[in-house]
């Protein structure tokens, strides 16, 4: 419980992205919203969950596509190249889009592709495509980010000072137990994508997985988290369920295992709670 309490109170827990999130920037994309209505409107039976900050399809699902040619991944690239307004993309965009995963599950082959932008990943940012074995596009989850825009900055920060950055604000204390890793991506902010050092720093005090995101331009901390998950923490989020059939079992309260880092919000790599009627539920709340 000390590691835990000590890790999870610690002030590089910032999650800076979460009010990025909810206070619902950037714009969303009324072109995409419009492109997506037509999209369904010639599929019937497909229907779609759009993402409201992003006005673009969270998920898309139906017979999306006529069969294809090809393998499944040449035929999910087919698709982004056919419909890349739908998701709220330029025609330029969908060459930016980079195969990073692929495998089967449910009948259907998944093919994920990570945004980039002026060939840097956009954090966070990613589409994954179902198909079955007619290579007919069936399902679509994305979490592309439209109209990306960065201003053109010049690197003045060093990884070598980003690491010495990160590890100052970790804290004197720290002890580390495993090599620091890095890339650099494009991450949100306010005021839009910034260029950062995202910086991993593998802790054993403070206990931890700790993500720090670093502006290559002037060392500030856009962001920084803890990813490692507690799997019995007394500050993990809670939450009053049915185990089964509602109509069969009665209410109880669990803990929210395994819900993703950074975001605070019922959202899992293989699923997404979304409720239409209002905001969507998160761990601070009741």
């Amino acid at each position: 419980m000390f590691y835990e309490e000590s890790s999870l109170r610690h002030p590089a827990n910032r999650n800076r992205v979460d009010a990025f999130i909810s206070n619902g920037s950037p714009k969303p994309a009324a072109a995409a919203l419009a492109e997506s209505k037509t999209f369904l409107a010639q599929r019937p039976g497909a229907s779609s969950i759009m993402d409201r900050i992003t006005g673009t399809p969270a998920w898309i699902e139906g017979k999306l596509s006529q069969p294809m040619a090809g393998t499944a991944d040449e035929a999910s690239r087919s698709f982004l190249i056919e419909n890349p307004g739908v998701l709220g993309l330029s025609a330029e965009d969908t060459e930016e889009l980079t195969e990073v995963d692929a495998f089967e599950w449910g009948g259907l082959k998944f093919v994920r592709r990570q945004q980039t932008h002026q060939g840097l990943p956009v954090f966070g940012a990613s589409v994954l495509v179902g198909v079955d074995a007619k290579n007919q596009v069936r399902m679509v989850t994305s979490g592309l980010r439209p109209q990306i825009s960065v201003k053109p900055r010049k690197k003045t920060i060093s990884l070598k000072e980003a690491g010495k950055i990160a590890q100052k604000d970790l804290g004197e204390a720290a002890k580390a137990r495993g090599r620091i890793t890095h890339e650099t991506v494009l991450y949100p902010t306010q005021q839009g994508h910034v260029e950062a050092y995202h910086l991993t720093i593998p802790a054993e005090t403070p206990l931890g997985d700790w993500e720090y995101f670093i502006d290559v331009q002037n060392g500030e901390i856009v962001d920084s988290y803890n990813s490692m998950k507690f799997h019995s923490s007394y500050f993990a989020p809670r939450a009053r369920v049915y185990s089964e059939n509602p109509d069969d079992t009665p209410l109880t309260t669990v803990m929210l295992r395994d819900v993703k880092s950074p975001y605070n919000k019922l959202d899992g790599y293989y699923c997404k709670v979304i409720n239409e009627d209002t905001s969507g539920a998160v761990s601070s709340s009741t």
